[in-house]
């Protein structure tokens, strides 16, 4: 007879080593700055939806490869968005550095959505949104100021700022991906 030796379990790291191995939560916001081309991107869609109701009508009408070419076309187009998108990689501040941020940008007393949030709200989100931000780390203080200023739109603006408000307010919590549970769902 033959025993078994099993190895025991490693134990758990301890509570000090974990604290060495935490991470401020992080996110990414991907900013096209082609707005542009989704005009072009809409208009060929509707190309493409009437060459293929065309089509449909008489197989002849598709033999040019209109659809094909169309199709083709919103390829590149995409392509050319995706070239010109910025991936915002952003990190949620420490409470210390949060602490200080809000020193920096103190409430105005004669406004009252400042005195109701605890900052300066027409500086503080622009300072929040530069100081989570940790990729692309080459802009300067001038172009940080044309891109939030200039380049983007209000929406964009406001997926920076509701990014970096909830990786430093919102709690932090397990995830749970549904299409992994899909996946390990039994049959």
């Amino acid at each position: 007879m033959t025993t078994r030796t099993t190895k025991a379990a490693p134990p758990p790291p301890s509570t000090k080593d974990r604290l060495q191995a935490a991470r401020l939560p992080e996110r990414t916001v991907d900013i096209c700055l082609r707005g542009d081309l989704q005009a072009e991107w809409e208009d060929l869609h509707r190309q493409l939806a009437d060459a293929e109701a065309a089509a449909g009508k008489d197989k002849r009408l598709n033999s040019s490869g209109a659809v094909q070419a169309i199709g083709d076309q919103i390829t590149a187009v995409q392509d050319q968005m995706r070239a010109d998108t910025i991936v915002f990689r952003m990190r949620a501040l420490s409470r210390k550095v949060w602490a200080e941020l809000i020193k920096q940008h103190p409430a105005r007393k004669d406004n009252d959505e400042d005195q109701q949030l605890g900052y300066n709200v027409d500086t503080f989100m622009v300072a929040l949104i530069r100081a989570s931000t940790y990729s692309p780390d080459d802009l300067d203080d001038e172009t940080w100021a044309d891109l939030l200023d200039e380049r983007i739109t209000e929406w964009q603006f406001a997926q920076l700022q509701n990014t970096a408000l909830a990786l430093n307010i919102r709690k932090v919590d397990v995830p749970n991906s549904f299409a992994v549970s899909r996946q390990t769902r039994a049959s």
